[in-house]
């Protein structure tokens, strides 16, 4: 079923990584400039129609002339115009409601085009009228306070109070306590997407369950039926925007010709036009790029490089949606709430500087291990399934969300996903490297004092090439992996093993596990003879 070779369809290797990254831009930049001719063409016969009568002087005109003629004037007289439509700002953007139960976003440009319209007016002044004139300046002017009137309204809202929900033709669908409910179309829903087809609760999907039998046949039994109901559950949050209060990414790893990229291209299809990014990581300190994520219900990337992921903080605020910053080129910062979910295709694990539990509770390590044979092989499967199940792909992410509230918002994790998501841990971790190799070959060691298990950690950075840090900062880390637990004696600091939780972690990761080298022989500070552990007394401040 996934493509052979690569997973865009073509023998051979995958493409180098930075052809995949202008791929995706490319796609990005396709699927915007199509959503922005789209609304445009609609909107501009909107704006004609509205503002016809907006230009003083002109017959059925609701002004004959304008008082003072400077831009706070003309932005009271096309925030009139327009007040009796339905509109809200938020996060930079000007949006009116249309007959579809969806907001829609008015293009600043389009604004300016209807205030330069006012060149010309007449303009009352003590020697009589006079025209207005209008420059570049003068209308970006008359936007910015337009913007401000409509913020100030006490009927505005803002879309962090939207319903959970997605439109359809038939209605606007929401999830009561698990179960699907479909409601009428209102502007109370700030529903910014929506479907031109009516939802089918319980459409068949013949070829998405065999596609997933394929790219899985190498997992266990229970690795088969819990990976493509993860897959579901984070697809159906996505959906709904609520990936964000789960605070998870889902890191598709392989090596390639597996099925991520046919996966993704799946993923796509059943979100609604322009509601999905594809921003690596690596770009989200960028303020000018990280403004992209906006109002995005997902954020799916091909293939992340190898290099560090994030940085630390600003990942951890993106994927638990908190208010970030981003910049806008020729127009004002903005403050936004991300409610986007992430899935990144990578064909090794990402590197990362970010040892903390809070970055790495956050991902999901879902494994593309299996590589079809020839005969099992479809070129641009992923496009086919796309074309053939569009709207059982939406009733399939949306029963993935039914039974993601049914579990209380947990997301359905399988030990595989668990066990690859420690092996990359110990990985990217040197002190929890180190620590497993000293316990792989020191477990009977009843204590280690802190200075001789510090001197054997030096030793082993020099052999394995780890970046070694210094005591204090060491003795930091060894005590947050909970692989050890401190023992201070004889006025000694000094740590023994948490033995439960290594070996239960050895156990999780089993043939996963990275290699950690050898580690250096312990000193005197280390006590693993039987009646070799001596009377222990505190240490004295």
């Amino acid at each position: 079923m996934p493509t052979h070779g690569n997973d865009n369809g073509r023998p051979g290797a995958a493409p180098p990584e930075e052809v995949q990254l202008a791929l995706d831009e490319a796609r990005l930049r396709e699927e915007v400039e199509a959503r922005r001719r789209r609304n445009d063409i609609e909107t501009d016969y909107w704006l004609r129609k509205v503002c016809r009568n907006l230009r003083p002087g002109r017959d059925g005109a609701d002004l004959a002339a304008f008082d003072r003629g400077d831009h706070t004037e003309a932005a009271h007289h096309l925030h009139s115009a327009l007040a009796r439509e339905k509109l809200l700002y938020d996060a930079g953007e000007i949006y009116r409601y249309r007959s579809n139960g969806v907001w829609v976003p008015i293009p600043n440009y389009f604004l300016q085009t209807v205030v330069m319209d006012l060149a010309g007016a007449p303009v009352l002044t003590a020697k009589g009228e006079k025209p207005l004139q209008v420059s570049n300046g003068y209308a970006e002017d008359t936007t910015k306070v337009l913007e401000k009137l409509v913020r100030a309204s006490d009927k505005n809202r803002t879309f962090a109070q939207a319903r959970p929900g997605l439109g359809f033709t038939n209605g606007f669908l929401t999830m009561e306590d698990g179960v699907p409910t479909l409601g009428e179309h209102s502007p109370d829903n700030l529903s910014r997407f929506s479907y031109d087809f009516a939802f089918t609760p319980d459409a068949p999907h013949p070829m998405l369950d065999r596609f997933f039998e394929v790219v899985f046949r190498g997992e266990n039994d229970q690795a088969k039926r819990e990976l493509p109901m993860l897959l579901q559950e984070f697809i159906g949050a996505c959906l709904f925007g609520q990936a964000t209060k789960i605070e998870k990414i889902l890191l598709l790893l392989g090596p390639g010709g597996n099925g991520k990229s046919q996966f993704l291209t799946i993923a796509r299809s059943l979100f609604p036009p322009g509601s999905v990014s594809a921003l690596p990581p690596q770009s989200w300190g960028e303020q000018y790029l990280v403004h992209d994520l906006q109002g995005r219900l997902a954020n799916f990337v091909d293939e992340v490089p190898a290099r560090e992921i994030s940085s630390g903080a600003v990942f951890k605020k993106i994927v638990s949606g908190q208010e970030t910053h981003a910049n806008r080129k020729f127009r004002d910062g903005i403050l936004f709430s991300p409610i986007c979910g992430h899935i990144f295709n990578a064909n090794e694990a990402p590197g990362t500087t970010d040892t903390s539990e809070g970055f790495f509770r956050r991902v999901l390590m879902v494994p593309f291990m299996w590589k079809p044979g020839a005969l099992e092989a479809e070129v641009d499967i992923g496009s086919k399934i796309a074309s053939a199940e569009k709207r059982a792909l939406v009733s399939w992410a949306i029963r993935g969300y039914a039974r993601l509230v049914k579990q209380g918002m947990r997301y359905t994790e399988p030990t595989r996903v668990k066990q690859q998501s420690e092996a990359w841990r110990t990985q990217e971790d040197g002190v929890r490297m180190f620590l497993f190799a000293v316990y792989e070959q020191h477990a009977d060691a009843v204590r280690f004092s802190m200075n001789d298990l510090y001197r054997m950690y030096t030793e082993w950075c020099d052999r394995t090439k780890h970046l070694s840090m210094g005591l204090h900062k060491w003795a930091r880390r060894v005590r947050t992996t909970n692989l050890t637990i401190d023992d201070d004696a004889r006025n000694e600091r000094g740590f023994r093993w948490n033995h439960d939780v290594v070996r239960e972690l050895r156990e999780l990761m089993g043939s996963e596990a990275p290699e950690w080298g050898e580690a250096p022989l312990p000193g005197t500070g280390t006590y693993s003879l039987p009646g070799a552990d001596r009377e222990r007394r505190s240490r004295k401040n």
